[in-house]
């Protein structure tokens, strides 16, 4: 399980909450369908879960996180049931050792999905970038259709306020009535109104324009302080394992040779007959 953890099933993971009901369904489950030692460590094992000695020989089970469960509190089962069945097998770790295996796999695959996340950043930065190019032109292209649409415009009111003001004997008598001097103002107003209402279609495309492109530095920062907040978290977690990795025993194997001395002395003699000693 710890290989084909995705990235985003390992952070869904990490934010569950154990249901210790169905985690006891589980360990249940497992129980009763293996019909071997060996069958029950793999079902364990396919759920990403480890079969270790505890304290005693006593068999537990360790997660991904390094939380210990008890075979037999957690499949309902005795203890003798328990080393009935599993007594056999072999090269079960301690819990320690255990717990050391799992660290190490888990940080080479959090070390994975930095890289992951990594690329994964390399390729949003490139969309970003090809998104911002396009943004880029697109915005060009509609100032220059703007400007040249109001440059032919502009041409055409010129021309047709120009019309208005007669020429030549009309225009002298225009002139002496007040006429001309009349029209050449109301043109003047006209011009100015087209003036500012080419001025706010101009700034209402820049402000649209800015909006456009601050919605692209916004997704760029959005997504590199995901990055930061992702990749920071994952070195946190390989961290926690590496300090997992490091409080395990030096020598697993004195150790776990210990822990089976202690079992043994503690576990009482089977009734070997009437003693022929005196």
């Amino acid at each position: 399980l710890f290989r084909s953890f995705t990235r985003s099933e390992w952070e869904q993971a990490k934010k569950a909450q154990q249901d210790p009901k169905a985690l006891k369904a589980m360990f249940q489950q497992c129980w009763a369908d293996a019909p071997s030692a060996e069958a029950y460590k793999h079902a364990l094992a396919e759920r990403g879960y480890t079969l270790a000695y505890g304290d005693r020989r006593a068999f537990v089970v360790v997660d991904f996180r390094g939380q210990v469960f008890a075979v037999a509190k957690w499949s309902n089962v005795k203890t003798k049931e328990v080393r009935a069945k599993l007594d056999k097998l072999k090269d079960v770790p301690i819990v320690d050792q255990a717990k050391a295996s799992i660290a190490v796999r888990m940080t080479e695959a959090l070390r994975g999905y930095v890289a992951e996340a990594e690329t994964t950043r390399q390729k949003q930065a490139a969309a970003l970038a090809m998104q911002r190019a396009q943004l880029v032109q697109k915005q060009r292209k509609e100032r220059a259709a703007l400007a040249a649409a109001q440059e032919q415009r502009q041409t055409k009111e010129t021309a047709l306020r120009a019309h208005r003001l007669n020429r030549g004997m009309r225009g002298l008598w225009d002139r002496i009535t007040g006429r001309h001097a009349k029209q050449t103002k109301a043109n003047e107003h006209e011009a100015l109104a087209a003036w500012r209402r080419d001025r706010q279609e101009k700034d209402a495309l820049i402000v649209r324009h800015l909006d456009e492109r601050e919605g692209v530095h916004l997704m760029a920062r959005q997504q590199k302080q995901a990055h930061a907040k992702s990749v920071e978290e994952l070195h946190r977690d390989i961290a926690a394992y590496q300090q997992l990795r490091d409080k395990a025993p030096a020598d697993l194997r004195e150790h776990f040779r210990e822990n089976a001395v202690y079992a043994r002395e503690r576990t009482p003699e089977r009734d070997r007959g009437l003693s022929h000693e005196p």
